[in-house]
């Protein structure tokens, strides 16, 4: 009886810990890891965990039914960002992060509260529910990037689906289509993967769209480009066994190839704009900003996976809620666009025209930090 009076002690203390999170300020930025030198683990001191959104360039939404805890890197390097309660929003500074380059890519990693909290305090490889890729220039103030927890991912041990990716690439799973929503991003040569996840409500499998990713080490562009045809497209539905494992080579020599178009959006306006599909949706750019600032620029990608597609109803908006139609445009796979919009005395103008056709790069490559 006295051991079990005990340990409900402890657990109400761990408890009333992490809700006091959002109020406690740090004196140390990293002084929240113990670090267990030599083990595949770090032990959190979850008194000093911050909920607090801060002043950075990442922001993550958290749209998951539990609390997340944010890792720069992997989890054992110890180098925890913070918290961010369910179905909220916060930002991140990198800056913080000891010894980070001023540009450059890093995998960030969520793990769940309550699971750190029941492994006292202690977080390894295998509790990442989310990875996302971010690819930051710390010397540019206007530089973001948003990265989005897919909500139907889980933070109990229940359904699950195994994926491995053996290619030299890092990889993105999207789901349903090219260009949509990501669900895991995996490092090059990983092994089997758990990505915790929930059947969906209409019974139906997952389609699994993989992209694998390079980053112009001089210019920081984002190429993001997969097999040619559909061969590596893959469906599963999650259960409680995982005896299937969705294996992820990359694209054979000479086989590498494109699903989307590029448009970069140039904006040479006194307003911010929004880039609409013909659905009305508001589109993101690869760095999932939904919002283009004057003097400012993003690319967005666009669906072309049978090797071009026409867009009939593109258009802009302005912040004062002006629509700018742009004429019917045929977006090939592979190819570059610019978009430039313009004002002269309140009258808005675009132009767009072809850039240029991105280069196969069949040793594409990311050096990310932290991934020792």
């Amino acid at each position: 009886m006295k051991k079990r009076v005990i340990f409900t002690l402890m657990f109400i203390v761990a408890m009333l810990l992490l809700n006091s999170c959002g109020t406690t300020e740090k004196k140390e930025y990293n002084s929240v890891i113990e670090k267990d030198k030599g083990k595949d683990y770090s032990t959190i001191k979850g008194k000093e965990v911050s909920f607090k959104s801060e002043s950075g360039g990442l922001t993550i939404n958290n749209k998951a039914s539990f609390d997340l805890i944010v890792f720069a890197g992997r989890v054992d390097n110890g180098n925890v960002l913070g918290g961010i309660v369910k179905q909220g929003s916060r930002s991140f500074d990198l800056s913080k992060v000891k010894g980070i380059p001023s540009k450059g890519s890093i995998l960030v990693r969520a793990t769940s509260a309550n699971r750190y909290i029941k492994n006292n305090y202690r977080v390894e490889e295998s509790d990442v529910v989310f990875t996302g890729l971010v690819v930051y220039d710390l010397t540019n103030k206007d530089d973001r990037t948003e990265l989005n927890v897919y909500s139907r991912v889980l933070d109990i041990d229940t359904t699950f689906i195994y994926v491995e990716n053996t290619s030299p690439y890092v990889l993105e799973l999207r789901l349903d289509e090219a260009n949509g929503q990501k669900l895991a991003t995996i490092k090059p040569r990983s092994g089997r993967k758990k990505i915790w996840l929930a059947p969906k409500e209409d019974g139906l499998k997952y389609d699994f769209w993989p992209t694998y990713i390079y980053v112009d080490p001089k210019t920081n562009e984002i190429t993001p480009f997969a097999a040619q045809g559909y061969d590596e497209i893959d469906s599963d539905y999650p259960d409680t066994t995982g005896v299937n494992i969705l294996t992820f080579s990359g694209p054979r020599s000479g086989k590498i190839g494109y699903k989307l178009g590029f448009i970069r959006l140039l904006n040479d306006t006194k307003t911010g704009l929004e880039f609409r599909n013909g659905k009305g949706n508001i589109l993101p750019n690869q760095k999932g900003i939904r919002f283009t600032r004057p003097g400012n620029e993003g690319v967005f990608e666009l669906e072309a996976a049978s090797g071009s597609r026409l867009y009939s109803s593109l258009d802009l908006s302005t912040n004062q809620r002006k629509e700018i139609p742009i004429n019917p445009v045929n977006i090939e796979a592979g190819v570059m666009y610019e978009l430039l919009v313009t004002e002269v005395d309140g009258m808005y103008k675009y132009d767009i025209k072809t850039v240029g056709r991105k280069s196969i790069v069949e040793d594409a490559q990311i050096s990310l930090f932290l991934e020792n």
